[in-house]
């Protein structure tokens, strides 16, 4: 029975048919997945070759936050030999429970930031190339000066 049920799920995978509903509602991304589809997130949600860390980020002290922020490390394998491994770090912005967009963090400093009042701060990096993304209510800026880089705001 079970070297039945092994060619069935190995059948099934071959002609790309997902053996089960369970498999095909797996998210590799901390539930978020649905979320960034939904909003327009233009990064990979494949669960294939994309390894993800997804953290979130709370508020120090108690202090509220109109926003909801995620610090995503993630490695994409390549799928061919010869190929590189390649990876980087992002800050995504939700609210309400709907992505709004990303920061992708070029200079890649390897922690998340800390939310302190309306600001998203690297504090382990210097300020005279830029550590702070100021945040109003409404709206996260459409750029960012993070480590000497210009971050822009993207989906």
């Amino acid at each position: 029975m079970h070297s039945r049920l092994a060619v069935l799920l190995l059948l099934g995978c071959i002609k790309g048919v997902m053996p089960s509903p369970a498999f095909a509602s797996f998210d590799c991304m901390d539930g978020l997945q649905a979320a960034l589809i939904a909003g327009g997130y233009s990064g990979s949600t494949g669960c294939k070759s994309v390894k993800f860390e997804i953290d979130k980020i709370i508020p120090k002290n108690g202090n509220t936050f109109p926003f909801t922020v995620y610090y995503l490390r993630y490695w994409a394998f390549p799928n061919f030999v010869g190929g590189q491994v390649h990876g980087g770090e992002k800050l995504l912005i939700f609210k309400d429970g709907k992505y709004l967009g990303m920061y992708i963090l070029d200079s890649v400093p390897g922690y998340p930031p800390t939310i302190i009042g309306n600001d998203l701060v690297f504090e382990n990096m210097p300020s005279t190339y830029g550590n702070v993304i100021h945040f109003t209510k409404n709206a996260p800026p459409s750029k960012a000066w993070i480590d000497g880089y210009i971050e822009d705001f993207e989906k």
